[in-house]
């Protein structure tokens, strides 16, 4: 970079004026490894080295040495970069790009954070990137991260820490487009912080803006709960993942090489699964996405970085320590790799694009275990040997010389039918282009299809063009995989996918509705005794909370049978036999028109929104007029886990993609599902015949809100009022309609709607408790404390709302 634009003042340590109202990018970086010795906090190296590896990649933007990786957005180029580091045992100020560098303390911290904010919005236009490696403890769902005086202060031993959860809901209120936070810290568990109370003390609180905040997009390097790794006097696993897809491997060759937010997750996490600490479970990172945008351009390339995971499972034969991977392309040329490390599970092969390789497994004594052939495209791809979801042999026939290719997909009889998101890209490969001594290898036309199809055993029809396709299956799991297919006309083609597999038979359509990921273990153990008990409690479930009491009561309606077990779950149908359960005749003092909570637990308690219909559920069909009810299950997971262990879902199945997709706040997923699975006609039906089935109707309300505009959903506000008013019982149909009022500028209705929900109670659905809180937050400042400890309380990985509670807090009557 040019050395007379640095800027010498306190933390800045790139400062470019001629940027100032422009599109441009606003960073700021942290990197903390030395703490307060009253602390009891042990000094740390990979975070200070991380800071320092994440400063130079921004530095190398500008260098003359265009192999050197590093940032390229040529859109909103790099206009300020902050940074604070305390390493130094001393502590003295470290050097870097022979400039002094303040430490982290937490004044030093809130005042760069106000400071970053201030250049960011120059131009509401900008991206802001926040980068922070320390350590970091949790209480409840929520992290607290430290600063370098963390400890400092006897009279409050909180000082030195802020709410990783609070700066990321705050940032939302910040006028600028792109948004990205990312905390590389432990995410270890203390019992002496307050579950239900604010960690630490903010950096910025509540700014007096009216205006709908938009989050940032938010990664973190470990679930909650988990340590996070780093190498001595190097940086953590978490930022080598993170500059490997920012130095090429998250880029979309079909978007000219950006790399998205999005796909920056997306790409981190996979390269972070690979990695594994001797017996340890693979560190996996957490992500909440929101609306993705450019963050860098990588360069085009006609490699693929290829990463071959052996999995030994399920096999027949055992895997020694000395195995390797040979690899043969069309061409003949063969190479042979062994693990990247000693002890590592996988290899990596930097393999030609459009081109097939084979590919074989041996042990040490040279004996062949697997096989697998691929045809990967660029810039990098994720294989397993033996491959879980290789697809079984195709078989083809033909059925007319000027036909279009009829496809069939279907599941393995072995493996359950499922609702999946296939994405078909036809691939026409242009000629080679030789720019000096660089080949890149080009595409003319990519033509990308995007369908929500179910997958039943005896299959189903997609229609595609002619030619070479990539096709990627999402299945309601999040599970994903891909495969090559070419056809040409007149061609019929039928393909069985390996889609996830039930641990059991009785949790079959708990995996069906994304309920459990697609490696849940198989429990063997059978339990005899039936455990926790789901109790329905009072009405509202506000006032049990507020009064810390939860009162069972009895409804000769709704019943609870036990359908199966095993020593981690319990799988319970529930029966509703009230008509409707929610009807605008009757109102919201009527009994049978109220929402139920339930709770359940013993060492651990919850309570959590039973979303039945009453016996009219029984009676729905979906858009073919196939019978389809909405049959509620309820599955308790007795292990430790850092989510909840209470889920409720519905078996119906034109909902389950949405369903799945919104439990995971996946709203491109959930936006693709509501369109190509229900289709426009269906959409509108469900919003406006909602007396029928207003649950589903406030899903796909969330979804189209949360996506806008609702128009392009087929949907027109005044469905949103009806929904509001006609089932008072249901908080979320205010929510969502003062979500949209909020959005489009209507922020005194928007209040009311708002505040009208409070009053009603406890959302139905996770995502709109959020919703409620950050609304409040806003509009609302001095009435929203309740509302964001229901946030605090709430599980946002559930679908339907799970609050945790305290048993040693709650008395049972």
């Amino acid at each position: 970079m040019v050395s007379q634009k640095n800027n010498h003042s306190n933390e800045l340590l790139w400062n470019n004026p001629d940027y100032t109202d422009l599109r441009s990018t606003h960073v700021l970086i942290l990197g903390i490894g030395r703490f307060d010795k009253k602390s009891g906090v042990a000094p740390v190296t990979s975070p200070p080295a991380s800071a320092r590896l994440i400063a130079d990649w921004f530095f190398n933007a500008d260098k003359a040495d265009k192999e050197k990786v590093g940032f390229h957005n040529p859109v909103k180029p790099l206009a300020s970069l902050a940074l604070l580091l305390s390493e130094n045992k001393d502590g003295s100020r470290s050097e870097y790009q022979g400039q002094k560098i303040p430490r982290a303390t937490f004044s030093a911290f809130k005042n760069a954070v106000r400071n970053w904010i201030e250049r960011a919005e120059s131009n509401s236009q900008n991206n802001m990137i926040l980068f922070i490696a320390s350590h970091g403890i949790s209480a409840g769902r929520r992290t607290g991260i430290l600063c370098e005086d963390y400890g400092s202060d006897k009279f409050n031993k909180q000082a030195g820490m802020t709410e990783t959860e609070q700066l990321a809901s705050a940032l939302g209120q910040v006028r600028v487009a792109g948004k990205l936070v990312i905390f590389d810290c432990c995410r270890s568990r203390s019992d002496n912080w307050d579950p239900d109370a604010t960690l630490g003390e903010p950096l910025i609180g509540g700014m007096g803006r009216d205006e709908l905040p938009r989050r940032p997009q938010v990664m973190r390097s470990t679930l909650l709960d988990d340590e996070a790794y780093g190498r001595k006097n190097g940086p953590t696993f978490f930022t080598e993942a993170l500059l490997a897809a920012l130095n090429g491997l998250a880029a979309n060759p079909n978007e000219n090489w950006q790399i998205n937010s999005s796909r920056l997750s997306e790409i981190t996490n996979k390269i972070m699964g690979l990695h594994k600490i001797e017996d340890q479970t693979p560190q996996i990172a957490d992500f909440e996405l929101s609306d993705g945008f450019p963050v860098t351009v990588g360069s085009s390339t006609n490699k693929v970085t290829t990463f071959i995971t052996v999995k030994d499972d399920n096999s027949d034969w055992q895997l020694d320590d000395d195995w390797e991977i040979s690899v043969v392309d069309e061409a003949g040329s063969s190479s042979i790799n062994r693990p990247v490390y000693e002890g590592a599970s996988h290899a990596k092969f930097d393999l030609l694009s459009g081109m097939r390789h084979a590919l074989a497994l041996y042990d040490g004594k040279g004996e062949k275990l697997a096989k697998l052939e691929v045809k990967l495209n660029p810039p990098v791809a994720f294989k397993e040997i033996p491959d879980p979801y290789a697809v079984a042999p195709q078989q083809s026939k033909s059925i007319g010389k000027f036909l279009k290719p009829n496809v069939t997909l279907r599941a393995r009889k072995h493996y359950h039918e499922g609702l999946i998101k296939v994405t078909t890209n036809n691939l026409k490969r242009a000629h080679d282009s030789k720019r000096s001594n660089d080949t890149r290898f080009e595409y003319n036309e990519v033509i990308s299809n995007h369908k929500i199809v179910p997958i039943p055993r005896i299959g189903k029809a997609i229609d595609l063009e002619p030619g070479s396709h990539n096709i990627s299956v999402t299945s309601s799991t999040g599970a994903s995989f891909d495969f090559d297919l070419d056809v040409d006309f007149g061609e019929e083609v039928e393909i069985e996918l390996p889609l996830d597999p039930s641990p059991r038979e009785f949790l079959r359509n708990a995996v069906l509705a994304g309920i459990l990921p697609s490696d849940t273990k198989r429990i063997d153990k059978e339990h005899k005794d039936f455990g926790p008990t789901p109790r329905l409690v009072q009405i509202p479930i506000a006032q049990a909370i507020n009064e810390n009491l939860i009162q069972e009561i009895e409804n000769t309606e709704i019943s609870f049978t036990c359908e199966d077990r095993d020593g981690r779950f319990h799988s319970i149908f529930v029966d509703d036999k009230e008509h409707e359960r929610y009807s605008k005749d009757f109102p919201i003092t009527e009994y049978q028109n109220q929402p139920w909570f339930l709770a359940v637990g013993e060492n651990w308690l919850e309570a959590g929104f039973l979303p039945v219909l009453g016996e009219i559920g029984n009676y729905l069909a979906d858009s073919s007029g196939r019978d389809d009810p909405w049959g509620i299950r309820l599955l308790v997971d007795n292990a430790t886990t850092d989510r909840s262990h209470v889920t409720a879902y519905s078996t119906n199945r034109q909902w389950a993609n949405l369903l799945a997709f919104l439990g995971r706040r996946d709203f491109r997923n959930s936006a693709d599902s509501l369109k190509a699975e229900l289709g426009e006609k269906t959409i509108s039906a469900a919003v406006f015949g909602k007396r029928l089935n207003p649950l589903a109707a406030a899903a796909g309300s969330l979804v189209a809100v949360a996506c806008s505009p609702i128009e392009s959903f087929n949907i027109q506000e005044q469905w949103l009022r009806n929904l509001s008013e006609w089932f008072p019982s249901l908080p979320d149909g205010a929510i969502i309609l003062g979500r949209h009022l909020h959005k489009h500028g209507e922020i005194d209705e928007a209040r009311e709607c708002y505040r009208i929900a409070l009053e009603r109670g406890v959302p139905g659905f996770s995502l709109a408790v959020d919703w409620l809180a950050e609304g409040l937050e806003t509009l609302d400042y001095e009435n929203s404390h309740e509302a964001k400890r229901w946030s605090r309380m709430s599980d946002p990985h559930k679908t339907f709302t799970v609050l945790r509670l305290s048993p040693e807090k709650m008395g049972m009557a």
